[in-house]
């Protein structure tokens, strides 16, 4: 079974861009214009991987990693957060949500699939039920 993952972006031709190119790669790739519709779309396909945009009207790339990492169910997502903000205070506020990955724009398409494939070869980090209280 190949890996699914959801595109996120508010820009239709960024995820139309992104899903041509990782459909090319024999990903399953669902796209979506919308924080909340990336969500529902994550959490009804199982996604393996979420590629969101961090700025978008209604709901940001950081709301959509915070409430992905909230989920049980979709807690051990990979996360990927694509921004043109690529100060170090964005990328540590991305890290620090949940992003496994943090891509500042313009980056080669190229190095993108790098990047995601890499994170999907990787054993699936197990997030849920952990807290910084837990002791172990």
């Amino acid at each position: 079974m190949n890996s699914c993952i959801v595109v996120i972006d508010d820009n239709a031709d960024t995820v139309d861009c992104l899903s041509l190119a990782l459909k090319r790669q024999s990903y399953e790739v669902l796209g979506a214009c919308s924080g909340a519709e990336g969500l529902r779309l994550a959490r009804q396909h199982h996604a393996n991987l979420v590629l969101t945009d961090v700025m978008m009207p209604d709901m940001d790339g950081y709301e959509v990693c915070r409430t992905l990492r909230a989920d049980p169910a979709t807690a051990d997502t990979r996360i990927v957060m694509l921004s043109g903000r690529g100060a170090l205070a964005d990328r540590a506020t991305g890290i620090d949500v949940g992003a496994d990955k943090y891509v500042v724009k313009p980056v080669p398409l190229k190095e993108l699939i790098q990047i995601i494939n890499e994170l999907l070869a990787q054993p699936v980090p197990s997030r849920a039920g952990c807290s910084e209280g837990a002791q172990i």
